[in-house]
């Protein structure tokens, strides 16, 4: 980060926050600023805090009642919310995404999962990271997608061209959530390639 550029960030970020950050030497708010903003909600920062736990931070922060709360609701808040970059899906690990909902609150996070329970389906949280795996299978395909050359293949073909390359690719993850879905899966990577292209 440039001197000039430091000092603009430094100037909306201090006329935001004129508090403790005031009384540091020059030096020491300059890498306090470059940190802050380097650092978007993301991208990968170590020094920070896990994209993990920022991301199920400000899930649980766009409240919906948990009676009528499902797991494809944090992941469709996040995309309204934030509109994630291209990849972005496919960098998060999804155990560690949905670990973090708990110790974060926990009574809402339980209320969440009794109010799932009721009608009888899977848990809330095998349920929210089959919605995160389909995500991020749906983003995967796409991308492969776009580095072949465009084609109008009926589903049929192109479930086939799709479970032989998670197949020879090792992709096994992948590969099952695309059998569970089967060939209604293609309809989603379609409309994920064409919010990519």
């Amino acid at each position: 980060m440039t001197a000039r550029s430091s000092q603009a960030v430094a100037g909306k970020l201090h006329a935001s926050t004129p508090t403790l950050i005031s009384y540091l030497s020059e030096p020491e708010r300059n890498r306090c600023y470059a940190v802050e903003s380097s650092t978007g909600i993301y991208q990968h920062d170590t020094r920070v805090v896990p994209i993990e736990a920022r991301l199920a931070r400000q899930a649980l922060s766009m409240r919906i009642l948990p009676q009528f709360v499902g797991p494809s609701h944090f992941t469709l808040a996040m995309e309204d919310a934030y509109a994630p970059p291209a990849g972005f899906r496919c960098s998060i690990d999804p155990e560690c995404f949905v670990d973090e909902f708990e110790p974060r609150d926990p009574a809402y996070m339980e209320d969440a999962a009794m109010a799932w329970n009721k009608f009888g389906l899977e848990s809330f949280r095998e349920g929210l990271l089959n919605e995160i795996r389909t995500r991020q299978l749906d983003e995967f395909c796409a991308t492969w997608l776009l580095t072949m050359p465009k084609s109008q293949h009926h589903d049929n073909r192109m479930y086939d061209l799709l479970h032989d390359y998670l197949h020879s690719s090792g992709q096994t993850t992948h590969l099952r959530y695309l059998e569970l879905d089967g060939v209604k899966a293609v309809r989603h990577v379609r409309q994920k390639l064409d919010e990519l292209q």
